[in-house]
C-alpha cells in the first residue's frame, strides 16, 4: 500500500513539475502582452519621450 501512494504521489509531483515548467513562458508571453498594451495605449509623441528618457537614463547610468 505505501509503495503504491509513493507511485501516486511522484506522478503528482511531475505533473506539477511539468506545469511549472511553462511558467517562465508564460511570465514572459504576459510580459509582452503587457508592453504592447502600454504602447498601444500610448499616443506616439508619449511613447517617443518615454523611450528618450528611458534611453538617456541607462545610457547615463552606462557612463557613471
Amino acid at each position: 500500500m505505501f509503495y503504491k501512494t509513493t507511485r501516486i504521489n511522484i506522478l503528482q509531483a511531475s505533473l506539477v513539475l511539468n506545469r511549472l515548467h511553462f511558467l517562465p513562458l508564460f511570465l514572459l508571453a504576459a510580459a509582452s502582452v503587457m508592453i504592447l498594451v502600454v504602447i498601444v495605449t500610448l499616443s506616439p509623441s508619449d511613447a517617443a519621450t518615454l523611450l528618450s528618457q528611458s534611453t538617456s537614463q541607462s545610457v547615463a547610468s552606462l557612463a557613471d
